[in-house]
């Protein structure tokens, strides 16, 4: 299949990366969750495990619009405002400022990501319901998709892969009843407050909500998460809101084996999208990712959208590819999200 008739094949995907002058938050959309057969033949049978093979937020204010606009020659892709570079820079400045108060945290085996120090990260699994009859997302869905970051984050979905030694575990699983909570979608109040009550645990801990975020149109979100920038500040609504649909298993073609959550606690662990910035000199404040126009949709192998070395890195978790196409972070990547760690979340 051409290029063209891949992009023509892409379901209705939306995504919203909002900034505001208290709070950044980035979040990626899908529309299209109707299940059919196809989407059904991409289910993951229990006796398969994660469904992955070794393959060698927070109300933006009233200013924020969320109207998107159509990218060039991807029909029915759109996206939202990328975070101004102004406040992207205030969050570089302030890590570089706090880099500067520890020198150990640029320089350390550990800040690095080599050292054999694994991070371990409590889970605080928040499972949204819109009435009292509706099914919840079982335990057993939560170990997978616990399972499924588990691996992303051990370099264990490629050979190639490097480990990010951070290691994810359940501290607690609690239900909401709540119909506003379960469907609030990135900058709204009901989203604000459903963190705002659930939160637990410190700035260290994740709280991953699991609900069906839906953006006006019926869109569906496939997540959203804060950036650690701001956890010592905004701890009550620090997290991670996923659609149960990516979870592995679920219903969104293409993405429902579970990289949603890894891709959105990439963000609450500092990274940004490979395509932030696009071909900029400072895009996504890696060195050794690619840079990159736009995202990528699907899996288009070659892919080279910038003039700078290097092909688009569409097998990177922090850009939209398919689940079945994302397995790895660089080390640069790692070396970021654990000096951010060290310095925020520590």
């Amino acid at each position: 299949m051409t290029e063209r008739g891949r992009r023509r094949a892409l379901p209705l995907l939306l995504t919203v990366l909002v900034a505001s002058s208290s709070l950044l938050l980035s979040g990626s959309v899908l529309s299209g969750a109707v299940t059919t057969p196809a989407a059904a033949a991409e289910g993951i049978d229990p006796a398969e495990g994660d469904g992955h093979t070794s393959h060698d937020a927070c109300d933006p204010g009233d200013a924020e619009a969320l109207s998107a606009r159509t990218l060039e020659g991807l029909d029915g892709v759109v996206r939202g405002p990328e975070p101004s570079d102004a406040t992207a820079a205030a969050y570089e400045r302030d890590l570089e400022r706090r880099l500067a108060a520890d020198p150990s945290a640029r320089t350390s085996p550990e800040a690095r990501g080599d050292a054999p120090h694994r991070i371990k990260v409590r889970v605080y699994v928040h499972v949204i319901k819109p009435s009292t009859k509706a099914k919840a997302v079982s335990r057993a869905k939560i170990r997978r998709q616990i399972k499924v970051m588990n691996r992303a984050y051990a370099g264990k979905q490629w050979s190639q892969a490097r480990s990010a030694r951070f290691r994810f575990s359940v501290k607690k699983v609690d239900t909401a009843v709540n119909k506003s909570w379960y469907y609030a979608s990135l900058g709204s109040k009901a989203s604000r407050k459903m963190r705002k009550e659930l939160h637990r645990g410190k700035k260290r801990d994740l709280n991953l909500y699991i609900g069906a975020p839906t953006e006006r149109g019926g869109l569906q979100l496939l997540g959203y998460a804060t950036f650690p920038q701001r956890a010592k500040k905004k701890l009550a609504t620090d997290g991670v809101v996923i659609h149960k649909d990516s979870m592995p298993g679920g219903r969104f073609r293409g993405y429902n084996k579970g990289d949603t959550a890894v891709h959105e606690t990439g963000h609450w662990l500092g990274l940004y999208h490979t395509f932030h910035g696009g071909c900029g000199k400072k895009n996504d404040r890696v060195a050794d990712t690619p840079a990159e126009r736009v995202p990528s949709f699907e899996c288009p192998k070659g892919r080279d959208t910038c003039p700078s070395p290097g092909l688009d890195p569409i097998h990177n978790f922090m850009d939209y590819s398919y689940d079945r196409c994302m397995h790895h972070f660089t080390p640069g990547q790692i070396d970021r999200m654990r000096k951010l760690w060290r310095v925020y979340r520590r």
